[in-house]
């Protein structure tokens, strides 16, 4: 984030768009109940109840940011707002970085302990999903 263009926040925007929200959205949709379906124990109900809303404060800024890469030609003061933006983008990277690092030291060795009872219960949910899908269009 050096420099005062803003093509590397355009990059960083796209990043979080392709990556993060959708490494979010598969943590969320497949992993999590995947996860408490095998573990419904106290402690990883409560370990994904902190991740989700981890996951909700770290989309919000993500929706800051990308409201003000929206507008910040028609501020005022553009190389100060996309110094602000890019102080945002930084905070919201260290955050990311931050929610991944705790997910590699609590999410990760649960999921590998119940990895394969994980990965079957996704697949089933993938492979009912058409049919799920089909019989609501009916």
């Amino acid at each position: 984030l050096e420099g005062e263009g803003t093509a590397d926040l355009i990059q960083l925007q796209i990043f979080f768009r392709h990556h993060v929200l959708d490494h979010f959205a598969y943590e969320e949709e497949q992993v999590f109940p995947a996860l408490l379906a095998v573990d419904p124990s106290p402690g990883t109900h409560a370990l994904v109840a902190e991740l989700q809303e981890e996951h909700k404060s770290i989309l919000a800024a993500c929706g800051r940011l990308f409201s003000g890469l929206a507008w910040y030609l028609t501020a005022e003061d553009v190389p100060a707002t996309i110094r602000s933006l890019k102080k945002q983008a930084r905070e919201v990277l260290d955050a990311v970085l931050a929610h991944a690092g705790r997910e590699d030291a609590t999410l990760l060795p649960l999921v590998q302990t119940h990895r394969r009872h994980i990965e079957a219960l996704i697949a089933e949910a993938a492979a009912e999903e058409p049919r799920t899908t089909r019989a609501a269009g009916r």
